[in-house]
């Protein structure tokens, strides 16, 4: 599949769902944090389903954290919720 069709058509996005392991709330966060120029491979659309559920965890420093500053790491649920989605994602193969 041509993630960055299926996330511009609904047609091919319910065929998409209803034959593949990915969900309408995976296609849904693609497309909201897909790039200008789309999806190119697997990983970005790996990092986007990171990017949401790890949201603000994933910024920049303003400051340099001093030692011993506790350092923002994703939840264990977290983890496991990012995880099965990109199992989930793994499922179809794609074409960029």
């Amino acid at each position: 599949f041509n993630i960055n069709e299926v996330i511009r058509d609904a047609g091919l996005e319910s065929m998409f769902v209803n034959i593949t392991g990915v969900t309408k709330a995976i296609v849904d966060i693609l497309r909201k944090h897909q790039p200008g120029s789309g999806y190119t491979n697997v990983r970005q659309m790996e990092k986007a389903i990171e990017q949401e559920i790890f949201g603000s965890l994933n910024r920049e420093f303003d400051e340099v954290p001093l030692p011993g500053d506790p350092i923002p790491q994703p939840t264990a649920p977290q983890l496991a919720k990012a995880a099965d989605l990109k199992h989930k994602l793994n499922s179809a193969t794609y074409t960029f």
